[in-house]
């Protein structure tokens, strides 16, 4: 009795135990939870489209710029086939609603915005990116002549003298359309205006005049693939008033061809018929002539080019005759200027290297032989052989902001009768135009050439003269000039130097693309060691220019 009530004491006390534990336990460990929610379907990652090939920089340009697509090589297959048309245009994404998408275009997705992709132009929402400027307004000062040479000058002998580097100069907000005739344009072209000039005679006299002028200009340029020819045509004539001993009478007959023997090799030819008329003030111009004379200019100038991948090589030769015409003297009696008729036969070897695709390297040597036939008052003939070495840089022709040639060499020029020195010296040559920006564009020319003279005991000079001139868009259809040149003959031989200094102010003003109306002032402060050379001249030019 006594062993089944310790039994039982034994079991109440194991329940109790029992009991306190389940009770300190947490109820999560005791029963497991019913979930009675509904859950929420699983989240799909919405399907991203093809990784594109990453964009190669362009070849120095900003990063902004994006890059030119590389030429496909004949056989090879697109990178970017499989988001390309059969007809090789890229595929788009199909309205909501369009049965006739292919079955693997990629459709929009609701509240993805993809980077990169044109926004359509919601009606009524200005779109504040936008240029609000015409096609001809962005062409006028963002696309100068020099990307895609309206004119068409193709055929430049002379690199120094290159004509394309003016025409990036001279930026307008027209262009000439010229006229096509079958696979060739003429850019015919005229004008008419007045001029005044308060020293028409440029001596120390100062006596002034006035007259109309009228000139004209005409070009027959092919546009050809290969090969190229050029005809041109110009004349200028003034009438002045009381003067018209000093009327301008000058025009020029011009051809040029390109024959293009091969992709890298072509020969280009020029021969030029031009008459001028003789300048008042020079040291060779007879002081005492009635009227002025006229001088007859003749040439005819090979080229060859040819390229070996970055080496480029000219040969280039020309034959130029100078006749100037004997004038009637204020005394009674003929001067003869047959002292001052000269032929010059000229050969040049140049070597460019192509740094990159914006900047060559060159060395040129030339040599010239010019002839005499009547020797001036001392009895000596001014006959000489001349020798040029030049090295400098050229800006390739295909550059839209900088583009011409500047050089640094020696040059000599020696008379063939030994009682005539040398005439030798540093020579420094440029034709460089730089657009610095939209609105203004610079062009500094600098020559040095070897001149004879008929003064007795001098072989010549060797003239130097420096440029700098400034061109501005004050409106689209307002232009403004200003340019300053400077210009020093040092003579051979004798205590004689002679300086120039002449300035220039100019505006343009374009009524259309075929109209233009211009003011030019120059003034001229000429200075000399010769007693009674030195002069000053202020020239105005006012008038009216159409073209086609």
């Amino acid at each position: 009795m006594v062993g089944c009530r310790r039994t039982a004491l034994a079991i109440a006390l194991g329940l109790a135990a029992a009991a306190d534990l389940l009770l300190a336990s947490p109820q999560a460990s005791a029963e497991s939870r019913i979930e009675t929610s509904i859950s929420p379907p699983p989240v799909l990652k919405p399907r991203m489209p093809a990784r594109r090939p990453a964009a190669e920089p362009p070849e120095e340009e900003g990063t902004d710029t994006p890059a030119a697509p590389r030429p496909q090589a004949d056989g090879e297959e697109d990178e970017n086939a499989e988001n390309t048309s059969p007809a090789g245009q890229p595929t788009t994404a199909a309205a909501d609603g369009d049965a006739s998408a292919p079955a693997g275009t990629r459709q929009p997705l609701d509240g993805v915005i993809e980077v990169g992709e044109q926004v359509p132009t919601l009606d009524g929402v200005p779109n504040l990116q936008r240029d609000a400027r015409t096609a001809e307004d962005v062409a006028a000062f963002e696309r100068p002549p020099a990307a895609y040479n309206p004119y068409l000058f193709q055929i430049e002998l002379e690199p120094l003298t290159d004509r394309r580097t003016a025409q990036l100069f001279y930026m307008e907000p027209y262009f000439a359309r010229g006229i096509r005739i079958g696979s060739f344009v003429i850019f015919p072209e005229a004008q008419i205006g007045a001029i005044a000039t308060n020293n028409i005679f440029r001596n120390g006299a100062r006596l002034a005049d006035g007259g109309a002028e009228v000139a004209a200009n005409v070009r027959v340029v092919s546009d050809w693939r290969a090969h190229a020819v050029e005809f041109r045509a110009s004349g200028l004539a003034s009438f002045y008033d009381e003067f018209p001993t000093e009327d301008d009478r000058s025009y020029a007959l011009e051809a040029r061809g390109r024959l293009d023997l091969t992709k890298r090799t072509n020969v280009e030819v020029l021969l030029l018929h031009q008459l001028d008329k003789d300048r008042r003030g020079l040291r060779d111009s007879p002081v005492a002539a009635a009227e002025r004379g006229d001088i007859e200019t003749d040439r005819v100038a090979l080229a060859l080019n040819h390229r070996f991948n970055r080496l480029g090589l000219q040969l280039r030769g020309s034959v130029t005759d100078v006749d100037f015409a004997p004038v009637p003297s204020a005394g009674g009696g003929i001067i003869s200027n047959a002292a001052r008729n000269f032929t010059q036969r000229d050969a040049a070897v140049r070597t460019s290297w192509a740094l990159n695709s914006k900047l060559d390297v060159f060395a040129e040597t030339a040599i010239n032989d010019r002839e005499y036939f009547v020797a001036p008052d001392d009895g000596i003939l001014r006959s000489s052989t001349g020798e040029r070495y030049r090295v400098g840089v050229t800006f390739a022709p295909w550059d839209t902001r900088v583009r011409g040639e500047v050089s640094a060499g020696w040059g000599r020029q020696s008379p063939k009768d030994g009682r005539l020195g040398d005439i030798e010296g540093v020579i420094v040559d440029a034709n460089l135009a730089w657009r610095a920006s939209a609105l203004t564009t610079f062009l500094l020319t600098a020559r040095s050439d070897f001149y004879d003279t008929t003064t007795a005991g001098s072989p010549g000079t060797l003239s130097r003269q420096v440029g700098l001139e400034a061109r501005h868009a004050i409106r689209r259809q307002l232009i403004g000039t200003a340019a300053i040149r400077y210009t020093v003959n040092p003579y051979e031989g004798v205590s004689l130097v002679e300086r120039d200094l002449t300035t220039e102010l100019g505006l343009e003003y374009y009524l259309g693309r075929d109209t233009i109306l211009f003011a030019r002032y120059q003034h001229i402060a000429f200075d000399s060691t010769a007693l009674g050379s030195d002069y000053q001249a202020d020239i105005v030019r006012v008038g009216v220019r159409v073209r086609q």
